[in-house]
């Protein structure tokens, strides 16, 4: 009787890419390290789900009050890796891209990445095409 009862949670925290061969570093208030030591989990290792066709990597936190992640490529140091982002509390989306910054999606329900897949044809060819729009050339 008395006191503040703070219930924990769970926090997924969803990421999209163009690689999976990123990796999400996470660790709370107590520097417990839930997805091992540096670097982290590689984003192929994590879940993956699919919202209005973007596929997304994701780990859910269980029973945590809040959680802190860095997303890097590997690498630690400057131009690898994102700043702390700190303190976590609820289901978080963000965009990252291999090196030092990263984005918050505020609603994935309409969300589309920006990035570019490249496709070699067979006679050198070169295909440029986004989720909405396919052109020669490029």
């Amino acid at each position: 009787m008395g006191g503040v009862f703070t219930a924990n949670a769970d926090i997924t925290v969803y990421v999209n890419s163009s690689s999976s061969s990123y990796y999400m570093y996470a660790w709370d208030s107590s520097n417990n390290k839930p997805l091992g030591e540096w670097p982290g989990t590689q984003f192929s290792a994590l879940g993956t789900t699919t919202i209005n066709g973007v596929t997304y990597y994701y780990c859910t936190f269980t029973d945590y009050e809040s959680v802190s992640i860095i997303f890097n490529n590997g690498s630690s140091g400057t131009g690898n890796q994102t700043d702390d982002i700190k303190s976590i509390t609820s289901d978080t989306y963000y965009y990252y891209n291999g090196g030092s910054t990263y984005s918050v999606i505020s609603d994935p329900s309409t969300y589309t990445p920006s990035y570019y897949y490249y496709l070699v044809a067979n006679a050198g060819a070169r295909c440029k095409f986004t989720p909405d729009r396919v052109r020669n050339g490029g």
